[in-house]
Formats: C-alpha cells, sequence, structure tokens
C-alpha cells in the first residue's frame, strides 16, 4: 500500500502508531511531503532517528522541505523498482528504506487505483528565516536556516524542463507532490498574523504557479496535488490537497 501524509518535523509517533494499528510491512510506502526533520542537526544527531525510522514496518519516501538540508551529495542514487513503486532516490547506505525523492523527476506509484505517475518538486521559503538567524547567533543552535531551502533559478529552469519533457513522453501526470504550493492556492487564512507578506519570498509559490499553469495551457488534468509546509489538513478546489497530520492512503 502507498501512504501520504505532512510535515512531521523529526516527531513520528503518529506514523509508528499508524503502522502499528494498520500492521504494514517494509513493503508499503509512507510518502512525507517535506520537513521530515531528519537531516536538521548533523550526521551524528540525526543518526539515531535514521535508526529508529529504519526499525519502522514502512520504507519512506521524502520529499524535501525547507526545515531540512539536502542529502549528502556523496550518498549515492538508487533506483528502485517493486510491486508497489518505481522510480530514482539518492539513498544513505546505512538506512536503506528512507529514500529520498529527487526534484523534478517523475515516480510510478501502484496506488489502490492502479499505477498512478507522480511528479516531485521539493522546497520552500522559511517566512521565519531571520528569526532563525538571529536566534541560531544568539546561541540556539536548534533554530536552524538552510541557505538552499528553495530551489535556485537554474534548478527551476532545470525542473521545469524535465516536467515538460514528461508531458511530452507520458502525456499526462496523475498526482503532484511538492513541499508549498502555487502562489493562487495559498490557504491565506494560514498566513501568519505578525508576518509582514511583502516581505516573504514567493519564488517558489510562483514556480509552482508557473507548473499549473503549463498544465493549464495544455490542457492536462491531474488526479491530485498534494503539498505540506501550511500544517493544514484542507481539501482546496481543483483536486488540491493540503497535508499534514492525516495519513491517507493512495
Amino acid at each position: 500500500m502507498i501512504y501520504i501524509t505532512g510535515d512531521t518535523h523529526r516527531h513520528f509517533d503518529r506514523i509508528e502508531y499508524f503502522c502499528d494499528t494498520v500492521k504494514t510491512s517494509k513493503e508499503d510506502l509512507m510518502i512525507i511531503l517535506g520537513d521530515a526533520g531528519i537531516n536538521y542537526y548533523g550526521e551524528k544527531d540525526d543518526k539515531r532517528v535514521k535508526r529508529y525510522l529504519e526499525s519502522l514496518p514502512i520504507t519512506f519516501m521524502l520529499i524535501r522541505g525547507n526545515h531540512e538540508t539536502r542529502p549528502d551529495a556523496s550518498w549515492p542514487i538508487r533506483t528502485e523498482a517493486t510491486e508497489n513503486f518505481t522510480g530514482t532516490f539518492v539513498v544513505q547506505t546505512d538506512f536503506p528504506s528512507i529514500l529520498y525523492a529527487q526534484d523534478g523527476r517523475m515516480y510510478g506509484l501502484n496506488t489502490s487505483g492502479g499505477w498512478k505517475k507522480a511528479f516531485v518538486i521539493g522546497g520552500a521559503y522559511s517566512v521565519d528565516k531571520y528569526y532563525r538567524l538571529g536566534s541560531y547567533a544568539a546561541g540556539n543552535h536548534a533554530m536552524k536556516w538552510f541557505e538552499d531551502e528553495q530551489l535556485s533559478p537554474e534548478e527551476m529552469e532545470a525542473v521545469m524542463k524535465n516536467f515538460e519533457r514528461a508531458l511530452d513522453l507520458e502525456g499526462s501526470v496523475d498526482y503532484l507532490f511538492t513541499h508549498t504550493c502555487p502562489e493562487s492556492m495559498e490557504p491565506k487564512e494560514m498566513f501568519l498574523p505578525f508576518i509582514d507578506q511583502s516581505t516573504v519570498d514567493k519564488s517558489m509559490e510562483n514556480f509552482l504557479e508557473r507548473i499549473k499553469k503549463t498544465m493549464e495551457d495544455r490542457n492536462v488534468s491531474y488526479e491530485k496535488w498534494f503539498c505540506g509546509h501550511w500544517h493544514a489538513d484542507k481539501v482546496a478546489p481543483e483536486n488540491f490537497r493540503f497535508m499534514f497530520k492525516d495519513i491517507l492512503s493512495l
């Protein structure tokens, strides 16, 4: 089975409870839509959490969020082809059940409705960036900010080319898995009242708006667009689903 949930920020109690209740196995896949929080403090401190995840009876597919560093460039890239999913992932050798999805790639998922194609785009802007920088400078090393949290302009163009190429080859996409959402879909009721929105860098939201418009221009529909980041469980128009604590089966 394929399951999906939102940001965990290093807290996996709900996933452990879910695995125990549903009686999952390593054949099952849990997709986390960014900010899993396991690449955060550094290799030594993060290994403890990764060992714990490796012990759970499920395999993880992680989309990249903003409150975490990118997978290490030295970690190998591995192509998976199982009865439940296919695709190319970054995989740290010691933790083979933790699969890091790559931005701008299509993945195959064997869902309850048959095989589906899912395109992945991670990254977002931290609206608390300057608070995090100030706190870290003051000695609170739990408040980290990652300079490469968003896609660079060059990465955005590469992802866009991959997306257009995928549409040319496949003709359609069933799911989109992103950390944040297109600008037009932002849940404004979730805006933090103490954040001046004019100071927020919406590069990723604007880029995802381009992705959305590309599908509209090509008359390509999608079954569901899933995103995390906003800490909301909400169904929006146009088959859009914000994910946080809910766990859904696909």
